[in-house]
């Protein structure tokens, strides 16, 4: 069962489509603070296997361009931590460190170090990084999605905005839980407040699916077979998914939004989903 909380409902607005056809070389005019910000992976190419002479080129092909379909993020921050987030829900963060002399760039976490090949363009306008992993034989066409806020903090792929990706080693009890679902509820409000403060022409939440279900002017609960496994698989066992999702259900049930309409649906949604932060750091998400 749904429950929502709902105020108006005004058209989502939709990406339009854009030309990347002029490509200008820019490495002149790159530098480490040129990173800072967030980057939409845009194209892979693999250097050639010999092992696939005589397989089916096509679905070489298709595999190999499967993460573009499934979406990849990396976001670099003025602290020089990153996170790189991906569609199925792979989480890593870490350190980040750039060699002007090498043009090479360091993404450093507790698994190791990759050291990758940077090379910095202008296509169409629109600032791309093209990074080489030569090991790994592949290239991967990040293009810039987003501009470093004025508190980077507060931008929603920020580290300590994503601890609810993390999946702990024991099960947690109830005051945990509700840490989980606050970051969560952190997270997403973060990415209403970001955009607005970027006048995005639109809001996405591609890579930040969970229980919250938002709507134009409305914040409701998703039903329990709608939310990404990624999201689940993120408690330490279904029982403490389970808890954490009636957690919400039950609050939503007996709660009631009595703000005024804006006339504009992020405004009210985050306003909405701040009331219910405020309400779940405050106890009322208990009993």
């Amino acid at each position: 069962m749904n429950y929502l909380y709902s105020v108006l409902f005004i058209p989502l607005l939709v990406f339009t489509g854009c030309d990347q056809r002029a490509k200008q070389p820019a490495m002149e005019n790159f530098s480490s603070k040129t990173l800072v910000g967030s980057w939409r992976l845009a194209d892979l190419n693999v250097t050639s296997d010999k092992n696939s002479k005589g397989k089916d080129k096509l679905l070489v092909a298709a595999n190999e361009k499967e993460i573009i379909r499934q979406g990849q993020v990396l976001s670099f921050f003025p602290d020089h931590t990153f996170t790189e987030i991906t569609g199925p829900g792979g989480y890593r963060f870490g350190k980040w460190k750039y060699s002007d002399k090498g043009k090479s760039l360091l993404l450093i976490d507790s698994s190791g170090t990759d050291t990758i090949l940077l090379r910095y363009a202008v296509i169409n306008k629109i600032p791309t990084l093209e990074l080489a992993y030569q090991p790994q034989n592949k290239e991967l066409q990040f293009s810039r999605s987003a501009f470093p806020l004025a508190d980077y903090h507060e931008d929603p792929f920020y580290s300590a905005n994503n601890s609810w990706r993390k999946k702990p080693p024991s099960s947690e009890d109830s005051a945990a839980l509700e840490d989980r679902l606050a970051n969560y509820f952190q997270h997403m409000l973060y990415i209403l407040k970001s955009t607005q403060e970027r006048q995005a022409k639109v809001v996405s939440f591609e890579f930040s699916q969970g229980i919250v279900k938002i709507y134009s002017g409305g914040i409701g609960i998703q039903t329990p077979g709608n939310i990404p496994l990624s999201w689940k698989e993120s408690f330490f066992n279904e029982k403490d998914f389970q808890i954490a999702f009636h957690m919400f259900e039950n609050y939503l049930r007996k709660s009631a939004y009595k703000g005024a309409s804006t006339g504009k649906w992020i405004e009210d949604d985050y306003n909405i989903l701040l009331g219910t932060y405020g309400d779940l750091r405050s106890g009322k998400f208990r009993n």
